[in-house]
């Protein structure tokens, strides 16, 4: 039977991994993604409006740089969804912006359906069972052989045994059964794998249990560089107004200077270059790191006061919005990735079943930084398939 794969996370790194998988073993794998949210995209997440779902504002990636080596070792990821209408060219005018973003040969793009449209493509072109509001809190081995052990649905038997090979061990000569990995086993119904992929922050990683501990007490040096992984933190504020609202805002983006709260401003829905005619326009706002940081802890909706104050301040002629939603960004941007940033690791790698661990926090916070942890995952999970003759 086909090896079935549980991907942790529906980010843009969960997302890229299902569709590189799907890509290279079409119908050999069965792939699951689970995400603790309510909807898809995690740091590239499009948020609508209460009132008006067709008023959206990207609460987290504003925009996409693509360096030009990026340009040329992930073309065809680009161009993919440059055809499919999910990017366009930035054409708007970012005051303040760093001197990098003028780079020569660096180019900018904004997602017209919003940033999450490029993680709903790859999950959706991966053909994967997506499940949201399926939190990742544990995994366990389980003994597949075993007959004393509860019926569990969609499980793998196989009956041959095989020599037990940590990752770094000889072979020792002695036969077990056949273990795989059972993700949740606190709830009712149990799911069995035969290899996990963790895309989460990797302090979520560190705090899951069962397995991933077991394997971090025997390995130190991973677990080291994966508590040495360091985010800033930041807040953002979406911002919807009614149909008909009038923004009057030149440049449509900036970077806040000098104000102890605000770092970015912009109209997303120019930004993004949607008309905002029929659904009325969107602004978004974000804080500060120094701000993120101190007011990490406290209540959102007196972090969002807060924000509203400076923003007065900043845009005293600004509209009363309809609708304003806060998001607390724990893990907004990687600051200190996993020491020799390989892309991905391995957790655990046992004859069968292996978990390995991905996301920005092994390359560096943008979008070209995920497709390069996916394209390393992939890798090296499709050749422990062939390794291990499940594929």
């Amino acid at each position: 039977m086909m090896p079935r794969v549980l991907i942790a996370g529906a980010g843009a790194t969960g997302a890229l991994c299902a569709n590189i998988l799907r890509q290279n073993l079409k119908n050999k794998v069965e792939l699951v993604v689970w995400d603790k949210a309510r909807g898809t995209g995690g740091r590239m997440s499009t948020s609508r409006s209460p009132d008006n779902p067709q008023c959206t504002a990207d609460l987290g990636a504003q925009y996409i740089t693509v360096t030009p080596d990026y340009a040329k070792k992930h073309e065809s990821y680009h161009q993919e969804l440059l055809t499919n209408g999910l990017l366009q060219p930035l054409t708007a005018t970012i005051d303040g912006a760093r001197d990098s973003h003028y780079e020569q040969g660096t180019v900018h793009y904004v997602t017209p359906q919003g940033v999450s449209s490029i993680v709903k493509h790859f999950l959706k072109n991966s053909e994967s069972a997506v499940q949201y509001e399926r939190p990742l809190v544990k995994l366990e081995a389980v003994n597949m052989n075993d007959s004393t052990q509860p019926p569990i649905p969609s499980v793998k038997l196989y009956m041959d045994s095989q020599p037990n090979v940590m990752e770094g061990d000889s072979v020792t000569g002695e036969t077990q059964t056949t273990i795989k990995i059972i993700a949740n086993p606190q709830e009712d119904q149990l799911e069995v794998f035969d290899a996990v992929i963790l895309t989460m922050p990797a302090p979520q990683i560190l705090q899951l249990k069962g397995l991933v501990q077991e394997a971090l007490a025997k390995n130190s040096g991973v677990k080291s560089k994966l508590q040495s992984v360091s985010y800033s933190s930041r807040y953002a504020l979406g911002l919807f107004f009614d149909q008909g609202t009038s923004l009057d805002t030149s440049p449509c983006a900036r970077y806040v200077q000098k104000d102890p709260c605000i770092r970015w401003i912009s109209v997303d829905t120019e930004k993004r270059g949607v008309d905002s005619s029929k659904q009325g326009p969107s602004l978004v706002v974000h804080t500060s790191v120094p701000f993120g940081i101190k007011y990490l802890e406290t209540d959102k909706d007196e972090v969002q006061s807060i924000i509203m104050q400076h923003l007065r301040q900043l845009m005293p002629d600004l509209p009363e919005p309809a609708k304003v939603k806060c998001q607390r960004w724990r893990y907004s941007q990687v600051s200190t990735p996993y020491e020799g940033t390989p892309g991905s690791v391995f957790l655990a790698q046992q004859p069968t079943y292996a978990i390995v661990a991905a996301g920005d926090a092994f390359t560096h916070s943008n979008f070209d930084g995920c497709i390069s942890s996916a394209e390393t995952a992939c890798e090296a999970l499709i050749k422990y398939f062939e390794e291990t003759n499940q594929v």
